[in-house]
Parts: structure tokens; C-alpha cells; sequence
């Protein structure tokens, strides 16, 4: 990842890590000063006028994309490599008055939480968070990595929404590939169940919903 596009990254995420009080605000507008805003390219908030103070940042009369600017402008490189690492968010940096943070950086893929894993969530690829994949800004790289999770999810039973997509191609729900979604009667109340793996079963809230029809 190049530099410059590691900032632009950085921006969001420092934007809701500073905090909204006043702090050390100074409501003086100050010109411009190129040393104590970070120059990237493409990214022009408007003017920002960082105030004398040390932490100008925290001046909550600024543009947020300003704050975020001068914050950059003011952090060292483990600084801003702290900012975009962290598996369940970042802690607060004191020295710049910026808050704790949350987030997740993946996997994605097919995955199942807990210590029971289905067997769908097994033996399987863990994917690159999608965030990651953006910051590559490579579309035939995002082209492969939608196919190769597209085939596992089928690979696994998961093609529910391919039921959704062939209905709103054809206004059938069915296709090669797919478990036949029967019509429904009200003899066999033909019910498709929609999940990760799908399956028809007849009929599968009858009992209880004669035991609401008769109450």
C-alpha cells in the first residue's frame, strides 16, 4: 500500500477518534500553516486553520476533515500504524487526545462463531477483510477474490440467494444448480426452508399453526 493511499485510510478512522468536547479549544482562526496540516493528494477539506495551541485537533470549531489533517500532520509513524492495526479496536493515544476506537479486521469467508462449529464453517478459507481489499485499489484482484468466495459459499450449500436471483430474472425461482423449489399445494404445504443449506419440507409449522387456528 502506498503512502498516500495509507493516509487517505487513516482519515475516517481518525475523524472517530477525536473527541467532540472542547478540550483545549481556541476559537481563533489562524492562516494555514502546511507544517501542522498533512499534504495528501486529493484530499482538500476546505481551509483549515490549526490554531496555536499544541493540540489544535481538539478545536471542536474545525472541519472534521481538518482535525484529521493536522492530527495526521502530528503523529509519528507508529503513531498512525498503531491507528490502523487491532483485532477488537485501537487504545487511546494520551499524547494526542484521541480515544479508544473499536472495530474488526476479518476474516470474511463462511465462518460460524462459538465452540460448536457447523460443518459448513469447517475446513475453509479465511478470507481477507474487504477493507483490506479496497485499500489495494486493484479491481481485477476484487474480481478474483468475488469469485473465489462465491464458489466456496456454493461449494458449502450456501446459494440461497441464488434462488432470489433467478426469481428476479425470470420470476422463477428455479435453475441448474439449485435444490427444485416445488410449487405449493394445500395438501403437502410445500415449504422451501431458506438458510445456508436449504431443504423443502411439507408442511413445517402445521401443528402449531392449527394449534393458533383453533384457539
Amino acid at each position: 500500500m502506498s503512502r498516500v493511499r495509507t493516509c487517505k485510510f487513516l482519515i475516517p478512522l481518525i475523524i472517530a477518534a477525536i473527541p467532540l468536547m472542547p478540550g483545549e479549544a481556541s476559537r481563533l482562526a489562524h492562516s494555514q500553516d502546511s507544517t501542522r496540516v498533512a499534504q495528501i493528494p486529493g484530499i482538500k477539506p476546505g481551509p483549515c486553520n490549526p490554531g496555536p495551541e499544541e493540540r489544535p485537533w481538539l478545536n471542536p470549531n474545525q472541519l472534521p476533515g481538518c482535525r484529521a489533517l493536522e492530527v495526521i500532520a502530528g503523529m509519528s509513524l507508529e503513531e498512525k500504524l498503531a491507528e490502523l492495526g487491532g483485532i477488537t479496536g485501537r487504545s487511546a493515544n494520551k499524547r494526542l487526545g484521541l480515544i479508544a476506537g473499536g472495530g474488526s479486521d476479518g476474516p470474511n469467508g463462511i465462518a460460524t462463531m462459538g465452540s460448536n462449529p457447523q460443518p459448513r464453517g469447517m475446513n475453509v478459507t479465511a478470507f481477507a477483510n474487504a477493507v483490506t481489499l479496497v485499500a489495494t485499489w486493484n479491481r481485477g484482484l476484487a474480481s478474483q477474490y468475488g469469485k473465489a468466495l462465491g464458489e466456496e459459499f456454493v461449494g458449502k450449500g450456501s446459494n440461497s440467494a441464488g434462488y432470489l436471483i433467478q426469481f428476479m430474472k425470470t420470476g422463477n425461482p428455479n435453475a441448474k444448480g439449485l435444490l427444485t423449489w416445488p410449487k405449493y399445494t394445500s395438501i403437502k404445504g410445500e415449504t422451501m426452508i431458506v438458510d445456508h443449506v436449504c431443504e423443502v419440507k411439507d408442511d413445517p409449522d402445521g401443528e402449531a399453526r392449527k394449534s393458533v387456528t383453533t384457539t
